[in-house]
């Protein structure tokens, strides 16, 4: 009897050994292989992502550089004052939005859980249809821009040197990529300068 129970532990560690070998095989042959489209299309997600992730990365970095620049020339004398690039400039507004983003969610905390998720809801696809248009726009060549959506009003801020080159472009990709009218779309010029960031 002895016999017969260890003869039945060696089969089914055998049969657990080619199962998972056969498995292995299986993934090796079936479970990577794509279509070209699905390849093609995860990749460029994927490119995608590491690019949003690297800019916003970068916007971080620059707006923490530019708050402790500012911090140093709030104690310079007034000649001596570095002049803000519009990079440093747009990453410290976009920290702000995302830090503004933040205490909303916290006061959100203290809502019911479903009128919380609705209004989560309502600001993700709002932040959505923020960095669409961002991206829409840096497609245009506009470089430099911020999208602020309210519910009543679009609010485009672009640097000025662009502003004025270009605010036709603008005002004509807000109009046709969102639910606005011509009335409540704002488009505000950024000042490249220390003060103003």
């Amino acid at each position: 009897m002895r016999e017969f129970g260890k003869a039945v532990r060696i089969l089914i560690l055998m049969l657990c050994i080619a199962l998972f070998f056969v498995g292995f095989i299986w993934n090796l042959c079936y479970g990577t292989m794509h279509t070209e489209e699905e390849s093609a299309s995860a990749m460029s997600a994927a490119e995608q992502s590491q690019v949003w992730e690297a800019q916003y990365a970068m916007e971080q970095q620059s707006a923490v550089e530019t708050t402790l620049r500012n911090d140093e020339n709030v104690h310079m004398p007034s000649n001596t004052v570095k002049e803000v690039t519009p990079e440093e400039q747009f990453a410290a507004l976009r920290m702000k939005r995302d830090s503004a983003w933040q205490v909303l969610q916290d006061q959100l905390a203290e809502l019911e859980q479903a009128e919380r998720e609705e209004y989560l809801a309502q600001y993700a696809k709002r932040r959505y249809k923020e960095q669409r248009l961002e991206l829409l726009l840096q497609a245009k060549g506009i470089a430099h821009c911020l999208v602020i959506l309210e519910e009543q009003q679009a609010n485009v801020i672009v640097a000025e040197a662009e502003l004025r080159e270009q605010y036709e472009k603008i005002f004509d990709l807000i109009l046709r990529n969102t639910d606005f009218t011509a009335q409540e779309i704002v488009l505000l010029p950024l000042n490249n300068t220390a003060g103003n960031s």
